[in-house]
This record gives structure tokens, sequence and C-alpha cells, in this order.
């Protein structure tokens, strides 16, 4: 994530990792999993490489979508107008996200993709039917087939 999304996101709820070289924490951090962790391991390696490192993307090779003008939206749809009532996840994130635009939507699903490499308490149909979500009638949300697919 270049520089100016970390400004962006700053101070805000999203999920802003704390960059550090892998080879400087690797041998010395705990690791826990009950489960071969080298697939997690290889997607979150790919994540900081091309996400959080530079401006890519997960799901849309070539696509800058991790940019700061795009963290900005998120924050203003998302952050900035939360919805504090009854209705689902999905039906409030749609209400949210309907006027953003395709980038902001795609760095959402990336966000709730990245949220689910290391969340055990939710089952893989579940994580892959909230990253596919489609907020609106945005058809080219996320890609059915990709990398990380067996991590989410």
């Amino acid at each position: 994530m270049a520089r100016s999304v970390r400004r962006a996101l700053t101070g805000h709820s999203i999920f802003v990792p704390r960059l550090v070289h892998a080879d400087t924490v690797r041998d010395r951090m705990a690791r826990f999993a009950h489960v071969d962790r080298r697939p997690v391991d290889a997607v979150v390696e790919r994540w900081r490489d091309e996400c959080l490192l530079v401006d890519g993307s997960l799901f849309f090779e070539g696509e800058d979508i991790w940019t700061e003008a795009n963290a900005q939206e998120l924050i203003e749809r998302f952050n900035e107008d939360q919805l504090l009532d009854e209705r689902s996840f999905e039906e409030k994130l749609t209400t949210q996200l309907s006027p953003a635009s395709q980038d902001a939507k795609r760095l959402m699903a990336e966000i709730i993709a990245a949220y689910f490499f290391f969340a055990t308490h939710v089952g893989g149909a579940r994580k892959r039917q909230l990253v596919a979500f489609r907020p609106g009638d945005d058809r080219r949300h996320v890609p059915r087939r990709q990398r990380c697919w067996p991590l989410v």
C-alpha cells in the first residue's frame, strides 16, 4: 500500500496493517495453525507485495485498486456513513456503496477478502459469498476464480 493510502487510512477503522519486511520477523514470529499455513502465507505475501507496497490488486491483475483515492472514497461512504439499523451487512453495504466507483467497490471486496485470510469463525462458503457480493449492479465486482479463493 503506497504511503498515500496509509495517510488516507490513518485514524480510520478500516484495517491498516503495519508494513514490516517479512524476513525481519518470520523467524521470531509465533505461528499457530491446526492446518497447513503455507497457502495462507503465500497469499498474504502476495497481498503485501502487490497491494500494500504498491497500489495493485488481488483480484484484478494489472489494475490499481489499493489507491489513496479509493481508500478515501471508502472512508467517506462506509466509515463516515454508518448505518445503525437491523438490516444485514450486505443490505447496508449495498446502500453505502451504491453511489461508489467500481474501483472503491473492488477495494472493499479485497479488504473483506484480506480480513477472511485470518478469520476461522466463518466457513469457506460464507467467506466466498461475502467476497463475491456485488453491491448494486456491478457485475464485474470480483472474478469467479482467483489464486486466493481457497483461502476465503
